[in-house]
């Protein structure tokens, strides 16, 4: 039967059918080989924890690592955790070692301490090295497993080096040229290598300066050097200046999409990892933290209301227009808080200029879509009034207030989401972690008050 282009093909599924149904072993084994690593690993993500061991049995050990490379390191953990120990050195050791670590950080002290004894001596070596490093880090991400030359070594050498380690390492389109102290002296792209013809040294074909980054470099730090300058792999030196490995841009596109979804999940103030065989008590037990948090919080917002509850009864056609005030500060709120993050994250707001500058620009913005909002909600709070009669005798000034508070809602608004998460950066909290939450609770409280306020002083007086 003729297969179906790639495109409309569900590769997982396939994976996950021929664990299955597929009974003859051979035949399972070479047909795994077909598929890539990744929809291995999509597949891996539906199945049970014997499905699994029963695909661990037609994959060798390099198959798995490519497989587990993929997967997120929780779910990886998990799985290794239930597999026989001879299985998990044999995917460890062939991973990557930076990939090998988030894993085994990942799956605790206690696994580490089964787990490292057991390895390969080399392997072992390098992977303790990495763990010594902060996760969001230049250390925590780089891969200690390269290719290294030395600066009088001939290029036929080189090459012949090459050859032999290719296979062993993860990234070879550079190569690193170290003195005998093991201090970075420059580099070699492969096309120059493979162009050069002996005699020649690899001093002589090496490119100096090079950029380089500490194994503390925030990754923050890390991306943003390998964005500006384009480089494919940057080096990263311990602080005695020693060569300690290398950040590849392959590296950075993870990290670039590890954390966007993470301050994404952060800003929702829900868990930034996804377990699809998660419970719902155990999925109900993560959120509840946040939302208890968040409960707490608008307490204090019905307190308030409860200051106002006089002019509330005296006036009940003020309730209707609640959510329209506080619906639209929310969205210039997000606005400002998004537009924030962001330029923190493209280093636009590192000095004080820069922070004054955008919060009088927030603060403009604010006031423009104010009047332009609370002109129209105004007139439209009239005519509603008007024609409904449910404020009898002051429809006119009751407009004036919803208006008003409109206005004064979206600059107080556009300030908070501006101004939120450059203060929580300056406690040292990251403001994606708080500032979702915080903020809709600060922007209702403010909104609230001065609408209900706005009410008390020129709407009571006139009942």
């Amino acid at each position: 039967m003729k297969k179906s282009p790639l495109f409309k093909r569900n590769k997982p599924l396939e994976v996950y059918d021929l664990i299955i149904h597929e009974p003859r072993r051979n035949a399972v084994a070479s047909k795994l080989e077909k598929y890539h690593a990744y929809d291995i690993a999509e597949a891996i993500e539906t199945m049970t924890d014997e499905e699994i061991t029963r695909l661990f049995k037609h994959l060798d050990a390099q198959k798995r690592a490519e497989a587990f490379s993929y997967l997120e390191p929780e779910t990886a953990a998990r799985i290794l955790k239930n597999a026989a120990l001879d299985v998990v050195i044999q995917t460890l050791e062939a991973m990557e070692p930076d990939d090998a670590v988030d894993i085994i950080q990942t799956a605790g002290k206690a696994a580490a301490i089964a787990w490292l004894p057991e390895m390969d001596e080399t392997v072992r070596t390098h992977l303790k090295q990495l763990m010594q490093h902060g996760k969001a880090t230049a250390g925590g991400e780089m891969n200690n497993r390269v290719i290294t030359l030395k600066a009088d070594q001939d290029v036929k050498a080189a090459m012949k080096k090459l050859i032999e380690e290719a296979t062993k390492v993860e990234y070879i389109d550079t190569l690193f040229v170290l003195d005998d102290a093991s201090k970075l002296l420059g580099t070699v792209s492969l096309k120059a290598l493979i162009a050069a013809r002996s005699p020649i040294r690899i001093d002589q074909i090496m490119e100096t300066p090079v950029y380089v980054k500490r194994v503390d470099t925030p990754l923050e730090d890390v991306i943003r050097t390998i964005q500006k300058y384009d480089i494919m792999a940057l080096p990263v030196l311990d602080h005695d200046d020693r060569f300690a490995g290398v950040v590849t841009m392959h590296d950075t596109l993870d990290a670039i999409d590890r954390t966007a979804l993470a301050d994404y999940a952060h800003l929702a103030a829900v868990p930034t990892t996804i377990d699809r065989k998660e419970s719902v008590l155990k999925g109900a037990k993560r959120r509840l933290p946040w939302l208890l948090a968040l409960l707490a919080l608008n307490a204090l917002i019905a307190t308030m209301i409860f200051q106002f509850i006089d002019t509330v009864e005296a006036a009940l056609a003020i309730v209707m227009f609640q959510p329209l005030i506080l619906a639209l500060a929310g969205a210039v709120a997000t606005q400002s808080l998004a537009l924030t993050v962001l330029k923190r994250a493209k280093e636009s707001l590192h000095h004080r200029i820069a922070v004054t500058r955008h919060l009088l620009g927030e603060w403009a913005i604010g006031t423009a879509t104010g009047i332009v909002l609370g002109l129209l909600t105004g007139l439209a709070a009239y005519g509603v009034l008007h024609m409904t009669s449910l404020a009898e005798g002051y429809e006119a000034s009751l407009a004036l207030v919803v208006g008003g508070s409109v206005l004064a809602a979206q600059v107080l608004g556009a300030l908070i989401g501006s101004g939120l998460p450059l203060l929580l950066h300056m406690i040292k909290i990251d403001p994606t972690r708080a500032s979702g939450p915080l903020l809709t609770t600060f922007n209702d409280f403010a909104a609230l008050a001065i609408y209900l306020g706005l009410v008390q002083l020129f709407i009571i007086p006139l009942l």
